[in-house]
């Protein structure tokens, strides 16, 4: 079906799909940090539990809120040979009102602390 849309609906396609996969990137490696890094410097008491809040402070909070993007957005995906649909009222949903304030604010903390975690290895 994507063969049949016009140059403007293939790289919007294209576009939707791209901003789709990077979600699931980025929620991927979201969860790499929380299983890799994040637990066992906490169960293996690798260095204190106070330094690893420090470095990740809300981790499971910016799982969360991009697991429910993710999840969002998938329902739009019906397969690779289908036509998404648009996307607009989703980020929408998510990035505007009492969400996105949330997404702003859990972003904002996890970003913040990144200066204060960097200062505890040198």
């Amino acid at each position: 079906m994507v063969e049949k849309l016009n140059k403007y609906e293939k790289e919007r396609e294209e576009l939707i799909r791209e901003f789709v996969h990077t979600e699931r990137t980025h929620l991927k490696k979201l969860k790499l940090m929380l299983y890799i890094y994040k637990k066992p410097l906490i169960r293996q008491k690798i260095i204190s539990h106070e330094k690893v809040l420090k470095l990740f402070p809300n981790l499971e909070e910016l799982i969360l809120i991009h697991g429910i993007l993710l999840t969002d957005l998938k329902s739009r995906e019906s397969g690779s040979k289908h036509r998404v649909k648009g996307i607009s009222d989703i980020l929408l949903q998510r990035f505007d009102g009492e969400a996105g304030r949330r997404m702003t604010k859990a972003c904002a903390v996890f970003a913040a602390n990144q200066a204060q975690a960097d200062k505890l290895f040198r």
